[in-house]
């Protein structure tokens, strides 16, 4: 009668630019009960293209500006360093037209001395979660330190878990808004 196993994707190509955006901002937001988010460590912003299906395999390009200052040319820029999410670069893609499609974040554990880097991304069309490393902190310093396997699990699946969450909300609050929105027709 019924499956045992029902098997549905996170598909990133029905949302809109914005709820692109808005999905990794809520994932950012979101509190957990044993970490707490330190920074973004590396992120990826892609030019959106209404008729362009979401490829994995796009060419990444270097990043150029023109003499106006805007980007050229640009349909994917990989970026690393610290706090990313407000940099000013990263908000002049975001106004341009780019929206995010991968973020490395860092975490720390509230009452133990580890952090962690996971990065969540859309590959195609699928969710992926990965553990970057893991540290644990001695002497104010991070130490490279794997978590054991089981631990690194757990987080894994409380990340998919969140991200399957986040994605739902704003598929339902993006069905809404559609269907709620009423054409406008002109007579002349």
């Amino acid at each position: 009668d019924g499956d045992l196993f029902v098997l549905r994707h996170l598909n990133f190509g029905i949302l809109s630019k914005e709820n692109r955006i808005k999905f990794f901002d809520r994932l950012i937001e979101n509190k957990f009960t044993q970490w707490s988010l330190k920074t973004v460590t590396g992120l990826t912003v892609k030019k959106y293209e209404l008729d362009n299906d979401i490829n994995e395999d796009e060419n990444e390009e270097e990043i150029i500006e023109d003499d106006n200052g805007k980007l050229a040319g640009i349909s994917q820029a990989i970026l690393n360093g610290q706090g990313l999410r407000n940099n000013e670069f990263v908000q002049g893609c975001l106004n341009e037209g780019f929206y995010i499609s991968s973020m490395r974040l860092r975490y720390y554990h509230l009452t133990e001395s580890t952090e962690f880097i996971i990065e969540i991304s859309f590959k195609g069309i699928d969710l992926k979660v990965d553990m970057c490393r893991s540290y644990v902190i001695e002497d104010e310093r991070p130490i490279h330190h794997p978590f054991l396997k089981d631990e690194q699990d757990a987080i894994v699946k409380e990340f998919q878990d969140t991200a399957k969450d986040i994605y739902e909300q704003i598929t339902l609050e993006q069905k809404n808004s559609a269907s709620t929105t009423k054409p406008v027709y002109n007579c002349y």
